[in-house]
């Protein structure tokens, strides 16, 4: 895990978590990516963040290598690709972090931090947690990871499986810190946001009894995990194209959405999590 302290560019910006992007693949949406670099680059206080899984990095001697979904053969190249296609918007970086694709290969070195070298950027390990400032003042936490889960849910009902994979995202990670309004990770490639609950409760008054709604907090030593904002920020990997085969097809996986979630801060206040699709 690392610590970072970012001073954000205005109280009123936004920040956009990327994720999964598995650079190499034949199964790698490019025009998404370019679609994410594009919306980062059309606002000047956009800035933003990588979860890990930058690159395919499965190797021939993987059970998931398959010729055909390989189109840069090995990491190494991968990687250089990979701080070619970013570099453009380095300079809006947070920090990047390190995926489970790339943790495979630990006996060829950190890949994820050559990737953060190369484009000056902070590396901030598997896990890491980001203190945001302006004009050096805190506004508010997040907890970010690549993280280690699958979100599924075996429900008849589509809008039951969503809340069932909401209800799972926020379970997995509302115990990792207890100080972070934020709480986002990747891995699972999907596109999925948890708001905070809007908790009706009642209080007493001389008047009498007196209804209040739970809001959002965004700093203390401990934030209710009912106040926090979860996400999992999607990804760019497509499960289906013409004349291969990957092996999210072969494991019988449901499609996803592509993209990314972006964080809306207005005033220095966490306001939204929106699903861009790519």
């Amino acid at each position: 895990m690392q610590r970072i302290v970012y001073e954000l560019p205005s109280p009123d910006c936004e920040i956009v978590a990327l994720t999964d992007t598995h650079i190499g693949g034949t199964l790698c949406h490019n025009k998404g990516i370019d679609r994410a670099k594009q919306y980062i680059m059309d606002d000047p206080y956009r800035v933003w963040l990588h979860l890990g899984d930058w690159i395919g990095a499965i190797t021939s001697d993987d059970p998931r290598w398959d010729y055909d979904t390989v189109k840069i053969p090995t990491p190494i190249e991968q990687a250089k690709y990979a701080i070619k296609k970013f570099k453009p918007i380095a300079k809006r970086a947070l920090v990047g972090l390190q995926g489970n694709h790339e943790r495979r290969l630990h006996r060829f070195g950190d890949i994820t931090k050559e990737i953060c070298d190369g484009l000056k950027i902070p590396y901030g390990t598997y896990s890491c947690r980001i203190i945001f400032t302006h004009k050096k003042k805190t506004l508010f936490k997040m907890y970010a990871t690549h993280g280690n889960l699958r979100l599924t849910s075996n429900a008849k009902d589509w809008e039951q499986r969503q809340a069932n994979m909401r209800a799972t995202l926020k379970m997995r990670l509302q115990g990792k810190m207890g100080d972070c309004a934020v709480m986002v990770c990747g891995d699972a490639h999907k596109l999925l946001t948890v708001p905070p609950s809007n908790i009706l409760y009642l209080s007493d008054g001389e008047g009498g009894v007196k209804q209040h709604y739970l809001k959002g907090a965004q700093s203390g030593e401990y934030i209710d995990p009912n106040q926090r904002w979860y996400a999992c920020c999607g990804s760019f990997e497509r499960l289906a194209v013409d004349g291969v085969s990957g092996y999210a097809e072969r494991a019988m996986l449901d499609p996803v959405r592509l993209g990314f979630v972006s964080i809306v801060i207005r005033g220095g206040v966490i306001q939204e999590l929106k699903e861009v699709e790519a």
